[in-house]
């Protein structure tokens, strides 16, 4: 099981590599370090206008929801694949090894990113917060307990399936939730021992479940291909991904935004559908539109909202940009009579529509995080220049290597 485990985390890692070479791209890096260095200005000019008198308490219940959200952050792979259901089973008694194996590479790299989020955090705790040395260190280590604890739960869920979704809330949220209340409110090392007698009940129960419980194979693959899908979706942001598969949903309610049919273009027809109907697609652009929408509201600085801009309204249209060969590989595509220039001007059309909604909401995010109108404007056309120039030259590139 051992020697499973490290063949099946090499060919990971190995397809994890191949697609970082597209995301980790020059113009993406420049971007995030750019956008990522004015957000530390902005922190560390907040943290210098912080004086000994300024009160700042009633920023406890956002520190507690931020440790929450950074607990959720990074699940472990257990590389479990379809066949292993069948395959696997009369090796069943050895799985806790290969479990094992899996669960300490996932802590060491999920602990080191607590720690290094944890880090940002600890200039607040000290500076405005008013905290002592004692209570951050204590407040980390009960952080890393925790995401221990998630961890271990998300290896062990094979073993009680009928419990996962009740003891998921309460492990992740709900515990987590009183004992950062009681640091904050009551005392710091009290939350700490609360911590410990969890972690150690919680434990007990893994393996006493495991003693007497059947690995739930189905189940535990089904969350190891849900994980993969949503590592896919990121590298889908960047390049095509052949083994990304979204599923397909009728949305009725969305009809009357789509176009007709019309006999001079079947492509516009069909490329509207596959994006409303698609989560690949309509899924990706939702979750950057509604991301990118917040950071400018909350953003402030200008040169920060053109950043912001510019990075998310790249990453919409290079997400796009393969709708247009979603059908090549069906024949019956390539039976309309009409001209490869019609499927390039379908396309058009529908990515103009795109990028005016996209515009709108960018202008207006910008206008709420800036109160200026024409910082607002000047979003909205950044928008629409990037994107004619995307479509005009790379756009038609791609088809000409295609």
């Amino acid at each position: 099981m051992q020697e499973l485990w490290k063949q099946r985390l090499h060919a990971y890692q190995k397809q994890v590599f191949k697609y970082l070479k597209y995301v980790l791209n020059d113009h993406f890096v420049l971007a995030m370090l750019f956008v990522l260095g004015g957000i530390a200005l902005t922190y560390a000019n907040f943290l210098k206008t912080v004086t000994v008198t300024d009160d700042y308490t009633w920023t406890k219940p956002i520190v507690i929801l931020l440790l929450l959200i950074v607990l959720q952050l990074g699940r472990g792979a257990t590389l479990l694949q379809p066949a292993d259901e069948l395959f696997l089973v009369p090796q069943e008694y050895q799985l806790p090894i290969y479990l094992k194996k899996a669960f300490h590479h996932a802590l060491k790299k999920n602990l080191g990113l607590q720690i290094v989020l944890y880090a940002v955090l600890v200039p607040y705790l000290k500076i405005v917060l008013h905290t002592k040395t004692s209570f951050v260190i204590g407040l980390l280590v009960i952080q890393l307990l925790f995401k221990s604890l998630v961890l271990a739960k998300n290896y062990q869920a094979g073993y009680w399936a009928y419990l996962q979704k009740k003891a998921s809330l309460v492990i992740s949220l709900l515990i987590p939730l009183v004992v950062y209340s009681i640091a904050f409110y009551i005392c710091v090392w009290f939350a700490l021992t609360v911590t410990l007698c969890v972690v150690g009940y919680f434990m007990y129960r893994f393996k006493k479940e495991r003693s007497k419980n059947v690995f739930a194979w189905r189940y535990m693959i089904q969350q190891e291909n849900a994980r993969l899908s949503r590592v896919y979706r990121v590298f889908a942001l960047f390049t095509d991904v052949p083994n990304l598969q979204g599923k397909t949903k009728r949305r009725r309610y969305l009809d009357w935004m789509l176009p007709t049919m019309q006999q001079n273009n079947p492509y516009l027809y069909l490329e509207a559908r596959c994006l409303v109907r698609n989560q690949e697609y309509s899924g990706l652009y939702l979750r950057l539109l509604i991301l990118a929408s917040a950071l400018l509201i909350f953003v402030h600085d200008f040169w920060i909202t053109l950043g912001v801009t510019i990075l998310f309204n790249y990453l919409i249209v290079f997400q796009l940009i393969p709708l247009q060969d979603y059908y090549q590989e069906n024949v019956f595509t390539h039976l309309y009579p009409v001209l490869p220039s019609v499927k390039l001007q379908g396309f058009k059309k529908l990515l103009s529509r795109i990028v005016l909604l996209t515009a709108v909401c960018f202008g207006i995010a910008a206008l709420i995080g800036t109160q200026h109108i024409l910082v607002g404007v000047l979003c909205g056309g950044i928008v629409l220049v990037e994107s004619k120039l995307i479509s005009s030259y790379y756009l038609k590139a791609r088809i000409k290597k295609s």
